[in-house]
């Protein structure tokens, strides 16, 4: 039995691969369920991928053979007993791939003609050969043994040298296969009952080699990525052997070309001496430690040193002639492609940040729960990581001050049965006072930020993202070649398929929400009388908090795939739009009753702390205690790559705290008890659970910041709606804007030493 490499054997025998099993055979038969050109099994929401094989033969009759796979007594073929052309064969079948453990739908397209076809018309063996993932070698009898084994010889000596191999024996072979495979390292199987049983382990071993040439990267391919840094790029590479056959590439460079890419191409701005913010300069003075960042070169961090590498790997861009990924039998989905990209979005490689054993250990105990090291962070993490537990530290002492807020309100009204109107507007008075001065002293500090770490300038001076696709122009403003795409290509994308796609979700939003609803409604009249009505009728609500929470989840990755497509310059702008698209469909299935929205609140905060605290902590922990190279380590954790998911989080609690904060005063308690776990495990997850994330020069929150303000717009008059003073609502808009501007945007110490380096860069020549 060829062993499994690539997909799990045991897998078809658990429950799971049973039921998965029971949708693609024929219960009567037990072999393949057949299907019509356009149809497929309905396996829910389990991967379809196809892959083409050629079926080559040699003393074997191939109909008779598709026959037995396909449980049929022979494929239908053409007058004379020969196929007349190129006949395809599409079976269906599944596989539990090991590397993540997803369950995956395997469309086998087996391809062949008959032999006087082949030799008659010159396209037809182009035709079946070119463009498969695997060839599958069906011989019989001692002569084609022989043929079998030239046939490996050329496939293996070929330019396609990544082709996947099956060998099948029909009918008669020699008693031991073992042999053969050892010889020929290539799964061989022998069908001399024509069972279901025979069938079933050679679909297996078939999707077990398409799936390892679908995501191996072949030796071409690897030689050219490394060729392609070292070369393009002036990048420093050290090769070693991972203990599964892969390649790890140890990606560095010298001081010389990190000082470079830092001044010339990130034009990274650095404190010298004397305390001045200025571009870095190789040769500068950063020698002060009062005013200079101490870096593991020069002045240059961690995070910046990571940033270089990154943006000298992202940079480099295939030339616009090629069409084809080179070293794959895969094309480039556009031209000037990044290289890495492509090879990641093939499944092919895999590219993250390492982390620094010794800096990390320090970091994380000097972490305090109430007080995260701010520049540390930074310094090790990057501007985007750094700014996101600012903003959860703040926002959670922010929420002790709601959070008493409410307390005394629910004192006043259900202890000391303090009139409930007056109550619930001095309650509403003082949030949104307290909510407005959060926001702009927020403001305040993020602009302090942006100073502090340098990452502050104008968008359209920002270097596009790495993922950024398009051809190389010349920038008529500063002459050097730059990417470029047309901004009325991304306005289609955006007009005819991003925006109706996200109208159909808020439609099914709306849909659901009204069916919450009309459940709630039957509910209070079918369990009146129930002793456990309390509890019964809030089920539907718990149901539907959990429903949007999933299809929240799943709409985000969406969004994602949908901006990503649209492509936008830098990342910046890549966020806003998943945001906004992302934005439009949540506020719509948020709505909910004020019945339930105590409930909705219980229900997120259990089932987001639960899934991230218990599930994913829990069973990493184990994984991490292992003893493992720090490579293999850094592999083994779950990538982290942006904030973006649990700012995501927060805005939804934001929310959820002051849309409906004179219905439930206490919701900010809760929400204060969320993210005080919130910094423990995020802390936690950062510096022992998640791969190191490629660190990012935010300069601010963006588009968040604009969620988190429309937000508190939207909550008063949500909120004056539930206290019926609908016409009051230019009051309190009038006192949001007064907080506004009698708060100033940036700080009198920023504004001091803006003014001194201005005055200094200027007049004194620095």
């Amino acid at each position: 039995m060829p062993k499994n490499l690539w997909t799990s054997y045991d897998w078809p025998q658990s429950s799971e691969g049973q039921a998965v099993f029971s949708q693609l055979t024929d219960p009567r038969t037990g072999f393949p369920g057949i299907y019509g050109l356009l149809e497929r099994p309905n396996l829910g929401s389990v991967e379809h991928i196809a892959f083409k094989i050629s079926l080559l033969s040699k003393g074997a009759d191939k109909s008779s053979f598709l026959g037995f796979l396909t449980g049929r007594q022979r494929v239908i073929i053409g007058p004379g007993g020969e196929v007349p052309g190129v006949r395809v064969t599409n079976i269906f079948w599944a596989a539990q791939t090991t590397v993540d453990g997803k369950v995956r739908s395997f469309k086998l397209s087996f391809w062949d003609s008959g032999d006087s076809a082949t030799k008659r018309y010159a396209h037809i063996e182009p035709s079946i050969k070119g463009g498969a993932h695997a060839a599958l070698l069906l011989y019989s009898g001692e002569s084609g043994l022989r043929e079998v084994e030239a046939q490996i010889e050329r496939i293996r000596s070929s330019t396609n040298n990544q082709l996947g191999i099956i060998v099948v024996a029909y009918g008669n072979h020699p008693p031991d296969l073992s042999d053969l495979e050892n010889k020929w390292d290539t799964p061989v199987h022998s069908i001399i009952h024509q069972s279901p049983a025979e069938a079933s382990s050679l679909l297996h071993s078939i999707c077990d080699t398409v799936w390892g040439v679908h995501i191996n990267c072949t030796q071409e391919a690897a030689e050219f990525i490394v060729k392609t840094l070292r070369d393009d790029a002036g990048l420093e590479l050290y090769r070693t052997k991972h203990k599964n056959g892969g390649l790890i590439l140890h990606i560095t460079a010298s001081d010389e070309k990190f000082w470079s890419i830092a001044e010339s191409d990130l034009k990274l701005k650095k404190k010298d001496a004397t305390g001045i913010m200025k571009d870095f300069e190789r040769f500068g003075n950063y020698d002060n430690s009062k005013h200079c960042t101490k870096g593991i070169i020069g002045p240059l961090t961690l995070s910046d040193v990571q940033r270089c590498i990154s943006y000298a790997m992202e940079s480099v861009h295939f030339d616009k002639s090629l069409t084809v990924l080179p070293g794959q039998n895969r094309s480039l989905p556009i031209k000037n492609y990044p290289v890495l990209a492509a090879y990641r979005e093939a499944n092919l490689i895999e590219s993250f940040p390492t982390h620094n054993e010794e800096l990390l250990n320090e970091l994380y105990s000097s972490w305090k729960t109430f007080k995260p090291p701010l520049n540390a962070i930074r310094n090790y993490f990057g501007e985007n990581v750094a700014l996101y537990f600012s903003f959860l530290s703040f926002y959670t002492i922010f929420l002790s001050t709601t959070s008493f807020l409410g307390v005394l309100q629910f004192i006043l009204d259900y202890l000391f049965g303090v009139d409930y109107l007056y109550s619930n507007i001095i309650f509403a008075v003082l949030n949104l006072v307290t909510v407005s001065c959060f926001l702009e002293i927020w403001k305040r500090r993020s602009n302090d930020h942006s100073y502090d770490w340098a990452s502050s300038g104008k968008l359209r001076h920002k270097k596009p993202r790495p993922e950024y696709r398009g051809v190389l122009k010349e920038n008529p403003i500063s002459g050097e070649m730059e990417i470029y795409y047309s901004s009325y290509k991304t306005f289609k994308k955006l007009m005819f398929v991003s925006i109706p796609l996200t109208s159909i979700c808020l439609l099914l939003a709306f849909i659901f929400m009204l069916i919450s609803f009309k459940a709630d409604e039957l509910f209070e009249i079918w369990f009146h009388d129930s002793e456990y009505a309390f509890i019964i009728n809030n089920v539907p609500t718990i149901l539907y908090s959990v429903l949007i929470m999933i299809f929240n989840r799943y709409y985000l990755h969406m969004a994602h795939y949908m901006t990503e497509w649209e492509n936008h310059r830098t990342q910046e702008q890549f966020e806003k739009w998943v945001f906004i698209l992302y934005y439009f469909c949540s506020w719509g299935s948020e709505s909910v009753k004020k019945t339930g929205f105590f409930s909705m609140l219980l229900t997120s905060q259990i089932f987001t702390q639960t899934l991230e605290t218990v599930f994913t902590n829990m069973s990493k922990a184990s994984l991490i205690q292992k003893k493992l190279g720090f490579v293999d380590l850094d592999f083994q954790k779950d990538p982290y790559e942006s904030t973006y998911d649990d700012l995501m989080e927060l805005w939804l609690q934001f929310g959820h705290v002051f849309f409906f904060s004179s219905l439930c005063p206490l919701a900010a308690i809760l929400a204060l008890g969320n993210n005080l776990l919130e910094l423990k495990v995020n802390s936690f997850k950062l510096c022992r659970i998640a791969r190191k994330p490629t660190p990012r020069a935010n300069r601010d929150l963006g588009a968040w910041y604009d969620a988190f303000n429309l937000t508190v717009i939207i909550s008063i008059m949500t909120n004056l709606a539930l206290l019926s003073m609908d016409p009051d609502v230019q009051y309190f808009a009038a006192i949001k804007v007064l907080i506004d501007k009698a708060i100033p945007d940036v700080s009198g110490r920023v504004k001091f030493c803006l003014d001194r380096d201005e005055y200094y860069l200027r007049h004194k020549n620095l």
